[in-house]
């Protein structure tokens, strides 16, 4: 037999040992205190700045500048970062800031097979006091700059999105009662937690034990195609985050789950949306043997906003598509 023959086979007990917990996906455990980094360099007092910082990578640059296009004509005008992880030369990033004098086009001088970590790496790295972390591939239909002035962000310089209801697996249950509560979060208590709770919550906070993730209901408790963050108010977050992120990656589908796990861990108060997270697409009634049953075919997640309720964008490849007229469900 081929050792290509032998792969299935492998995949298979792979799988079989993730879901008995016998073994980790994650590579590498609890990191060390990076005493280092600043989570935020502004004085007491000093002017709050606002923007936008999104990752993109050259085949993504369409997406961008028709989410940019999409901004714009909504009022939002705030300046915006491009991180890439060395993937944009300088006659790109020239050309990209001749589209819009507003853009700065910034690497994170990271590998390029560290895709998901660019986000975090422009959370945390970006000039802006304030930051709206965007995914390139979402389809606004609100001004999200209004989206500062949400009283739960005013209160902890934290708001999070709801993500789908997905298959709960016993790899994240045994994170979030086990080795979440175990993180020692000794070396950062230098650094308040955030307002409201300077001296941090506790591990697993009661807003944790509430959750959905926490009661298995659901696998990802967040999605991060839309994400604020206030570095100047989460200081202990923002510094877990720079040492942790890692360790996190392991325990989440990509970066969706970094922010609000890093906020728990931190102690911090963070904020979610009141509203679940909702899908856009074609809707089909009277399937199934029974005929009652309701399926959404090719759905994009949708989100709304936190104080009216309306759609405030969709998050997906067919985003545009969808905004041309279907049936949202």
């Amino acid at each position: 037999m081929r050792s290509g023959g032998r792969m299935p086979v492998l995949q298979s007990a792979l799988r079989l040992a993730l879901l008995a917990g016998l073994v980790s996906p994650h590579r590498v455990g609890q990191q060390p205190r990076n005493t280092t980094f600043v989570p935020c360099s502004h004085s007491t007092g000093s002017a709050i700045t606002r923007g936008i910082a999104s990752c993109v990578f050259p085949r993504a640059v369409p997406d961008f500048l028709a989410l940019l296009f999409s901004l714009r004509n909504l009022g939002v005008h705030l300046p915006v970062e491009i991180f890439h992880n060395d993937e944009i030369g300088p006659i790109l990033a020239a050309w990209l800031s001749r589209e819009d004098s507003q853009i700065t086009v910034r690497s994170t001088h990271l590998a390029r097979s560290e895709g998901w970590a660019c986000k975090p790496h422009a959370l945390l790295h970006s000039t802006f006091t304030q930051v709206l972390l965007v995914d390139v591939d979402i389809a606004p239909v609100i001004n999200l700059e209004d989206l500062f002035e949400i009283p739960a962000f005013a209160a902890t310089g934290t708001l999070f999105f709801h993500d789908m209801v997905k298959r709960f697996g016993p790899l994240k249950r045994s994170f979030l009662r086990n080795e979440l509560p175990s993180f020692d979060r000794t070396p950062y208590l230098d650094l308040p937690a955030s307002a409201g709770a300077p001296g941090g919550n506790p591990c697993p906070s009661a807003q944790l034990q509430a959750s959905l993730a926490w009661r298995t209901r659901m696998n990802n408790e967040a999605e991060s195609s839309v994400v604020l963050f206030d570095r100047c108010r989460q200081p202990r977050t923002a510094a877990v985050l720079h040492d942790q992120w890692r360790w996190l990656l392991g325990h989440s589908h990509g970066d969706k789950e970094l922010y609000w796990l890093a906020s728990e861990l931190a102690g911090a108060n963070y904020a979610f949306t009141p509203y679940g997270v909702g899908a856009w697409g074609l809707s089909h009634r009277g399937l199934g043997s029974h005929g009652n049953e309701s399926w959404v075919c090719e759905a994009m997640l949708a989100q709304f906003h936190p104080a009216s309720g309306d759609l405030a964008w969709l998050h997906g490849e067919k985003r545009n598509q969808w905004l041309g007229g279907s049936t949202a469900a």
